[in-house]
């Protein structure tokens, strides 16, 4: 979580010894690990890493009550992350209610910010408590997640489109097979649909094949999601590896080999297509796993979800949750061109390797 600041000036227009004043302020105020500069010629901005709405109001009131005004203060913005979208989704908004754990941080994670403002003109014989008193706090939503993360690069939208097209005209016959073959074994749709959380943690259709029967009761997997979320292992901090059920009882005729063939992913090349998903990104998530989350396992969603990521080709299953979020973050610092194409020609070798590991252990 961190908030950010914004104080703006423009209405000092050139007063020049103004802002240089209002900085030291600031500056007089905030933490060492706090920091204060300028965003443009009109504007200075306070960053405040792990602070809510609450830390952060308490500091502006300060600032605003002190700072050396002439005639009125400047228009003050507080900017939270990560903001409203963890309210976006039932899953997260029912579990909230009651859930008490790591989103508390300085100050319950809150789905609004507060704009500032100080407009009534003021003589010079009002003292610095008028001031205080004159902050108007409104519930105008300002969200910090376009100012901190990046828009698709246009690279990478259109090595989905080229990579997807080029997809479905090889897969085209194993599309039509399984369809089939999931419509022989299973009454229900051949598509399984569920809400999953994607870039900014806004939600979306997820589809796959479907391999599990229809209406397949879920608190199962949630059980296991939260195990694996919040396990930790004492020796080495990373938690239980990220392992599925063991002899699901939910699963189809063949829907074990479809998984284990990975081929019940591919019908997300349609959502790739739609731009909800790329060909390389983080695990797309359940909303029941992300009200599990700590506040810095939020960082895997400054990206576009994927097929395949970082994590599925160096471990997954082996690895714990933690080291998997710490590879999403990675890719989403470092992502590239090359990188994806390093990742995506990994992961056919990744999926030739966990075949094998199947067929060894039938054997034994």
């Amino acid at each position: 979580m961190l908030s950010l600041i914004v104080f703006d000036f423009t209405t000092y227009g050139t007063e020049r010894n103004y802002a240089k004043r209002l900085a030291s302020s600031i500056v007089d105020r905030v933490r060492m690990t706090d920091e204060v500069g300028l965003l443009d010629s009109k504007r200075i901005g306070v960053i405040l890493p792990f602070t809510g709405i609450d830390g952060a109001r308490l500091l502006a009131e300060e600032i605003i009550s002190n700072a050396p005004f002439t005639k009125r203060a400047p228009e003050c913005t507080i900017h939270t992350y990560p903001s409203n979208w963890w309210t976006d989704n039932k899953y997260i908004s029912n579990q909230l209610d009651r859930y008490k754990g790591p989103l508390d941080c300085n100050s319950r994670l809150e789905d609004i910010s507060l704009s500032m403002k100080v407009s009534t003109e003021r003589s010079d014989s009002t003292t610095a408590k008028n001031i205080a008193s004159e902050v108007v706090f409104s519930k105008s939503i300002k969200r910090l997640e376009p100012l901190v993360t990046c828009a698709m690069p246009t690279w990478k939208r259109q090595l989905d489109l080229l990579g997807s097209a080029f997809a479905f005209a090889l897969f085209s016959p194993v599309f039509l097979g399984i369809a089939l073959l999931i419509k022989a074994v299973s009454p229900g749709p051949v598509f399984f649909r569920q809400k999953r959380l994607g870039y900014l943690g806004k939600t979306y259709n997820l589809l796959k094949f479907r391999t599990m029967h229809v209406n397949a009761d879920s608190t199962a997997h949630e059980q296991l999601a939260k195990d694996l979320i919040t396990s930790v292992d004492g020796e080495n901090g990373n938690g239980k590896p990220m392992k599925k059920i063991d002899n699901d009882p939910r699963i189809i005729p063949f829907g074990r080999m479809i998984r284990n063939l990975c081929i019940d992913e591919l019908p997300q090349l349609i959502n790739v297509v739609r731009g909800e998903m790329s060909l390389v990104g983080p695990r797309p998530c359940l909303g029941y796993e992300a009200a599990k989350y700590r506040l810095w396992n939020a960082q895997r969603f400054n990206t576009i979800p994927g097929m395949t990521g970082l994590w599925q080709v160096k471990g997954k299953n082996r690895l714990s949750f933690d080291q998997m979020i710490r590879f999403d973050i990675t890719y989403a610092r470092k992502k590239s061109i090359w990188f994806d194409l390093n990742i995506l020609f990994m992961t056919f070798f990744a999926i030739a390797t966990q075949i094998r590991d199947l067929k060894k252990r039938k054997k034994a």
